[in-house]
């Protein structure tokens, strides 16, 4: 294996608690972010084609915890308010010249706060009926960590408790560590050969 390698099980619990995001200190997606983020249908997480709405929209998700969601979900001008401040700080950080690509900054942010254990794909294996994130979010909640916390845990981390628990029933689809270099080593000259494609 690579000696810079990182495993996705350690990097999920030595992630830094804020990052800096086009100029606004961030935490690293939460449980609760991951699944308001899909829910709101918002490109960084769904896929597709990512725009200057994308960010802005996950900037103001990410900088506030689940119970400040709700409570600025259910006013729009608490709403209005927030976004006005998260797109100002942006502003300032593009005249500083602290961020030129706002767009693939914001993709670094949400792939490193995702990385996971990748898992074998079997002939015939059955998607999940309840959103990938619930399942995560009970795993927290049986590590005792509490309910309200749970949602805030970072995703990484409560994924890769997840994971720990379908092991311990007899899951075998998680990868091997060398499995996942290997995987994630050929995405990235996947991703190299199409950029250079596109010029």
């Amino acid at each position: 294996m690579d000696a810079d390698w990182i495993s996705p099980f350690w990097q999920a619990f030595i992630m830094p608690v804020r990052s800096q995001v086009c100029g606004i200190r961030v935490p690293p997606l939460s449980v609760w972010h991951v699944f308001a983020l899909e829910n709101v249908g918002n490109t960084y997480l769904t896929g597709g084609i990512v725009n200057e709405g994308d960010v802005l929209q996950l900037l103001a998700v990410v900088t506030q915890t689940r119970r400040q969601f709700l409570r600025t979900m259910h006013s729009p001008r608490r709403l209005a308010r927030h976004t006005a401040r998260i797109r100002k700080a942006m502003l300032r950080a593009a005249y500083r010249g602290r961020e030129a690509d706002p767009v693939r900054a914001c993709m670094a942010y949400a792939e490193q706060s995702m990385r996971i254990a990748g898992r074998w794909v079997k002939d015939g294996s059955k998607s999940c009926s309840v959103p990938h994130p619930l399942h995560v979010l009970a795993a927290a909640v049986k590590c005792g960590i509490g309910y309200e916390r749970a949602w805030d845990t970072p995703y990484a981390t409560a994924r890769a408790m997840f994971d720990v628990f379908a092991e311990q029933r007899g899951d075998e689809s998680i990868q091997s560590a060398a499995g996942q270099q290997v995987d994630e080593a050929m995405a990235a000259e996947k991703a190299e050969s199409k950029e250079a494609a596109n010029g």
